[in-house]
């Protein structure tokens, strides 16, 4: 995970294009992990890691459709969206940070609602858990732009992330500001956290507002947290120490180093 620095988290796109569906598949044909058939709506494809390629027909055409959540994305909308081939129908931006000292999500709830109404009035919603992993949303669900607010651990650290869910034609709009560089990542977060006119008693908005502007200039420098998921503590804590054992094993260890070989001819 980039820690201060905006990244993509979550992208949909959708093309008619049947090369560029191909071009899909044989991106997704490059990620590690198993592979396994499924269905998103109306949608059959492959999932594979945090991806999903699939096909559907709509007025008994081919439609294509690929998703991709996490860290993964970030890379992929840059490397697959390419001029009027495909459209994006989702785009989730974020940046992550150290969670402050003494934050409520409860009270920066109230402090939001107190100033939505006019303009820019919009629902706020309060998801509070026993751990603390609490989520403030900006917004309606239903709406094309959702904003939250919520807190993460990870390896025992808490952080705090703000992300907005682009929909419908807040995605377009900003989608292909981004790729005509006329918008920036960090712009489409500011953008939002300007239209947020706020008594921010803890200064949530600010701290944000910060990291994005000094992003811009140039002036921060991001830093990387590995998530170590169960799979991959699994397979350093558990199945390491019982492939070197039989990698020094007369009977098993060249049939075991064959067959290691292959896997990273293969990926």
């Amino acid at each position: 995970m980039i820690l201060d620095a905006p990244a993509i988290d979550w992208l949909t796109f959708t093309t008619w294009d049947e090369l560029e569906f191909k071009r899909w598949q044989e991106w997704q044909k490059q990620l590690a992990g198993d592979q396994k058939t499924g269905k998103i709506r109306m949608y059959d494809g492959i999932w594979k890691g945090s991806s999903f390629v699939g096909e559907g027909r709509q007025n008994n055409k081919a439609h294509g459709m690929i998703r991709i959540s996490g860290s993964e994305s970030n890379n992929a909308y840059f490397e697959l969206l390419r001029g009027d081939y495909a459209k994006c129908t989702r785009l989730d931006i974020q940046i992550t940070t150290p969670l402050p000292a003494g934050y409520s999500a409860r009270i920066f709830a109230d402090d939001l609602r107190s100033t939505q109404e006019g303009h820019y009035e919009r629902t706020v919603t309060l998801v509070e858990n026993s751990d603390g992993f609490d989520t403030v949303y900006l917004g309606s669900r239903k709406s094309d732009r959702l904003a939250r607010f919520y807190v993460k651990d990870i390896e025992d650290q808490k952080f705090l992330r703000f992300e907005v869910e682009h929909k419908g034609v807040w995605s377009q709009v900003v989608s292909k500001a981004i790729q005509e560089d006329r918008a920036t990542l960090a712009g489409a977060l500011l953008d939002f956290l300007e239209s947020i006119e706020v008594e921010d008693t803890q200064g949530i908005i600010k701290i944000f507002e910060d990291q994005l502007n000094s992003f811009q200039a140039g002036l921060s420098s991001p830093k990387v947290i590995r998530d170590k998921n169960k799979t991959m503590q699994w397979i350093l804590d558990q199945v390491t120490p019982a492939m070197i054992r039989l990698l020094n094993d007369h009977d098993f260890g060249q049939e075991l180093f064959d067959h290691l070989q292959n896997l990273l001819d293969e990926y």
